[in-house]
């Protein structure tokens, strides 16, 4: 089963018309990061527009010179017409 849309479905997939990040906090110890982002967004899907707010939470883990996302959890989700 494919993760993303195929043609027949991509009317339907989000397009954004705005991003903004109200506040990122990060925090390490070791290898380990955890960095949590409070976010605001516009987007419109199938001809309307919605509003999201919300944070996620990512954890990271240093591998050489490059980090590697091993955990994104989205937290306080709130969607409205915009």
């Amino acid at each position: 089963m494919p993760c993303w849309p195929d043609s027949a479905t991509s009317a339907t997939t989000p397009r954004s018309t705005s991003f903004t990040i109200a506040r990122c906090r990060s925090t390490s110890a070791g290898r380990t990061a955890v960095v949590t982002i409070q976010y605001e967004m516009v987007y419109e899907r199938s001809g309307a527009r919605y509003r999201a707010t919300g944070r996620d939470l990512w954890v990271f883990e240093r591998h050489g010179d490059s980090c590697l996302a091993v955990w994104r959890t989205m937290l306080d989700m709130q969607e409205n017409a915009a």
